[in-house]
């Protein structure tokens, strides 16, 4: 980063790689995605050792709606791994995440889809 410039929030920098899908009002992650189709970005400080890497939608959860309850895992209402809208996002179990793949069809020959096409 230049000399001098402010860094930009993880919620600045978020949401500069967001495309809103008007008919489902997901929010697009357009950034880097990871191998299982989940957005990822760089979130902490690197001058008090806190920089890591972090799913897109756990951060955008932390950004708009707080911190991550112990125990809890970021669930998608609408099953769209590369989707931060908060508001189709929720704190759960791993049992509630599975629950919402075998509702949503997501899950084929016991074993779950991604991106629309089986694992």
């Amino acid at each position: 980063m230049a000399k001098g410039r402010k860094p930009r929030s993880v919620e600045e920098r978020l949401m500069a790689k967001v495309y809103i899908v008007p008919e489902s009002g997901c929010w697009i992650w357009t950034g880097k995605i990871t191998s299982c189709g989940y957005g990822s970005i760089r979130v902490g400080s690197q001058v008090d050792g806190t920089r890591r890497l972090s799913s897109t939608h756990r951060a955008s959860f932390e950004c708009f709606k707080g911190e991550i309850p112990d125990g809890k895992i970021i669930c998608h209402k609408c099953n769209v791994k590369c989707c931060v809208n908060p508001d189709h996002l929720y704190a759960g179990t791993y049992q509630d995440n599975s629950y919402d793949t075998i509702r949503s069809g997501n899950w084929s020959n016991g074993r779950p889809r991604r991106l629309g096409r089986e694992v």
